[in-house]
């Protein structure tokens, strides 16, 4: 069984990362860098896993099945926007909504955490925004090289 999964993380310093795992290799991605002092440690995250046969193996193929899927996402990030808004204890562990009839007849979960109350009460937004900005954000993810 294939899995991939697009990831958004957000930092204490203000970078955020975003990108596409195969696997468990990072694949794509994108950085915005930090506006404040360096500190990696995570605020919140999103990742979204989609585990089924016959996924892509390929960072652009990935990209391309995330990109032709897009409006499922975008209607499961916003399903999960409002879930999060009813209230959910972040202490407890991370939120996770999961669509066992996802896109291909892949099973996708969404896992969603904050470090602090007052973070959490802004991520509903960022899954509204990623759901809103879930093509755009796929398309500025440039392939990791190995050295």
């Amino acid at each position: 069984m294939s899995r991939l999964t697009f990831y958004r993380h957000a930092r204490f310093d203000g970078g955020v990362r975003t990108g596409i795992e195969i696997g468990d290799v990072s694949a794509l991605e994108s950085y915005e860098p930090e506006t404040a002092d360096f500190d990696p440690a995570l605020l919140w995250f999103v990742d979204v896993t989609c585990e089924g046969e016959g996924l892509p193996d390929q960072p652009e193929a990935a990209r391309q099945w995330f990109l032709d899927n897009a409006g499922s996402f975008s209607e499961f990030l916003t399903a999960a926007a409002g879930h999060w808004e009813r209230g959910f204890d972040v202490e407890l562990r991370p939120f996770r909504r999961e669509v066992d009839t996802g896109p291909g007849g892949s099973r996708v979960v969404i896992l969603v955490s904050a470090v602090r109350r007052i973070q959490a009460r802004e991520v509903a937004r960022q899954l509204q925004e990623l759901a809103r900005n879930w093509r755009l954000l796929l398309e500025t993810l440039t392939p990791l090289t190995v050295v």
